[in-house]
């Protein structure tokens, strides 16, 4: 049964219902009150955490870690304070020295876009 707001106001300012009922629904309706206002409280503050959080989380996704050492160095780098080395010296080979270094694979020279290119093909997995 549906009750119109008026009555049921009138209901409730009406004096002949006992006193302990009215401050028993006056309670359980401050109540009712208080934790909606918690619960809209907490809310916000749960939003307003998950947004620092995903906001730290960037930050430290975007500090950039430490270098890596190039490979071949064995993670020693060069120093200011490093005594000086020798310059490394390179020498010359033929192509013929340079096929026989991979002895049993398809390699070869080509020429791209005007210069010879040295091309090493993958090994197949046929027998």
């Amino acid at each position: 049964m549906k009750h119109r707001p008026e009555s049921q106001l009138s209901r409730a300012l009406d004096d002949s219902h006992d006193v302990a009922l009215v401050e028993q629904s006056l309670a359980l309706t401050l109540a009712e009150v208080r934790r909606g206002r918690r619960r809209r409280r907490l809310t916000s503050a749960a939003s307003v955490g998950a947004v620092g959080a995903i906001l730290i989380v960037l930050a430290v996704a975007r500090v950039p870690g430490k270098p890596k050492p190039a490979p071949g160095l064995g993670g020693v780098r060069p120093t200011e304070s490093a005594t000086p080395r020798e310059p490394m010296r390179i020498q010359e080979i033929t192509e013929d020295e340079l096929l026989a270094f991979f002895p049993n694979q398809a390699v070869g020279f080509a020429t791209i876009n005007g210069r010879r290119e040295f091309i090493v093909l993958p090994e197949s997995s046929e027998p």
